[in-house]
């Protein structure tokens, strides 16, 4: 949990006696690769912190699967609606074995009203999430596939480095053999024209 405490004083939990308590919360469970937490239709009943590990948001539809994010490890897990209780659109799936820590929701009211720098870092995590999904908009509208593959590998090169083809081109909005020719393309200095 070491990993856990620094995360937090990082993000402004300074007072020890604060993050303890936050801390004492968290339960560490063990994720098995190919496990979904979440599926469409049901809420959350916890958030996550991934101490080690990689799993990703998706939905499907007309057979085929969206992904929309992924986490890792030293991040934060807020599934869709999991502060309000709302039932999920999109699945949540452990991509990796992954060593996280449950936050359980129904717990935290009670901490939000004792310690108020608490509900000040989750409207941080919030925020971040917030950026997180602007940052992949911005992304999606860069017109060039190629350019959009260097942006991932600039600001995202730990997802690159341990995502399969299909899902990564689904993050990207590209058929996986668009992407085998870009990253072809890549390893041999090329630059696609479009």
């Amino acid at each position: 949990m070491d990993g856990l405490d620094e995360i937090l004083a990082n993000k402004g939990l300074r007072a020890v006696s604060g993050r303890d308590r936050l801390i004492s919360l968290f339960t560490q469970v063990r994720l098995r690769k190919g496990q979904l937490l979440l599926v469409p239709g049901h809420a959350s009943q916890s958030i996550y912190f991934l101490e080690s590990g990689l799993v990703r948001g998706y939905s499907s539809g007309d057979g085929f699967e969206y992904t929309r994010w992924f986490a890792h490890e030293g991040e934060f897990l807020l599934p869709d609606g999991c502060f309000h209780g709302a039932a999920s659109t999109e699945y949540v799936e452990v991509l990796e074995e992954t060593l996280a820590y449950a936050l359980p929701l129904r717990q935290m009211e009670s901490l939000l009203a004792e310690i108020p720098q608490v509900a000040h870092l989750f409207l941080k995590l919030l925020e971040e999430k917030a950026l997180q999904g602007r940052r992949r908009e911005e992304m999606l509208r860069i017109a060039s596939a190629a350019e959009r593959y260097r942006y991932l590998q600039s600001t995202r090169q730990e997802v690159v480095r341990r995502v399969n083809q299909e899902m990564m081109a689904s993050y990207l909005n590209l058929s996986p053999k668009h992407l085998s020719r870009l990253r072809r393309e890549e390893a041999h200095g090329g630059r696609e024209k479009n």
